[in-house]
């Protein structure tokens, strides 16, 4: 079976309530993810179905280094490198803003710029998530104007996906 971007949004919710609450911060959650789309450098990209259960797994996978990703950073990323290294730039952000005392902004979900200039709205796990759907993929409740059959999401889809998930409000 196809999923739709509707299919994703759902399965991608129900993973998140399985999660709900998480004491997983969303550094240690972006570098379980960065690790795990690692694992899967050499295929063209990944299904909907194992972007969801990737969702699901970086909640307990333990956080791994993604020291090596830095220089492959891209502002559209289109290769598994520059997506993690995307990614390792998020988790930088985070890092500085965590030091910089920006985190504890209780108006930050309004967005906040961090250190490097970079734009934040999304600071935990599940909002990251579900924005990151919703603004790469138009994922949300079915609608029978809006779905599109997902058949494989590329490294340039899971890089939409990423910047959704930082910017998307």
């Amino acid at each position: 079976m196809v999923w739709t971007n509707a299919d994703l949004y759902t399965h991608a919710l129900a993973e998140l309530e399985r999660h709900q609450p998480s004491e997983r911060s969303l550094r240690d959650f972006l570098a379980a993810f960065a690790a795990l789309i690692a694992e899967r450098r050499n295929e063209a990209g990944v299904t909907p179905e194992v972007l969801v259960h990737m969702v699901g797994t970086a909640f307990t996978r333990p956080v791994g280094s993604i020291d090596d990703y830095r220089r492959h950073l891209g502002y559209e990323p289109s290769t598994v490198d520059e997506v993690i290294g995307l990614l390792a730039r998020q988790i930088d952000d985070l890092d500085e803003m965590h030091q910089t005392g920006t985190l504890d902004d209780e108006w930050r979900y309004f967005g906040i710029n961090a250190p490097s200039g970079e734009r934040w709205y999304n600071f935990d796990p599940h909002t990251y998530v579900e924005c990151g759907l919703v603004g790469a993929f138009d994922a949300y409740e079915p609608d029978a104007g809006s779905l599109v059959e997902l058949p494989l999401l590329t490294w340039a889809d899971l890089g939409r996906f990423v910047i959704c998930g930082q910017i998307y409000e």
